[in-house]
């Protein structure tokens, strides 16, 4: 028997808790405790592959900086074009 774990739209920001650009609520800081939950669970189940659907880091990610993140220079050319 094969398996496989799947995750879905991380969202992980190191911002304050929000909500996406739809207005639904997102718990930035709480998605990567909840991936690190998650990859527990599935060495626990001898998971053979996981599959991400999805964004792991969240748009907003883009106001890192703000909240005394870094933001790199290749990240900070594409948001300029934006």
């Amino acid at each position: 028997i094969f398996t496989f774990g799947v995750l879905t739209d991380i969202q992980y920001a190191p911002i304050p808790d929000g909500h996406s650009y739809a207005g639904n609520p997102r718990y930035y800081r709480h998605a990567k405790k909840a991936a690190e939950h998650a990859a527990i669970h599935f060495q626990e189940e001898q998971v053979q592959c996981v599959v991400n659907l999805g964004d792991i880091v969240d748009g907003k990610c883009a106001a890192v900086e703000k909240w005394g993140g870094v933001v790199s220079d290749s990240k900070r050319a594409e948001i300029a074009e934006r």
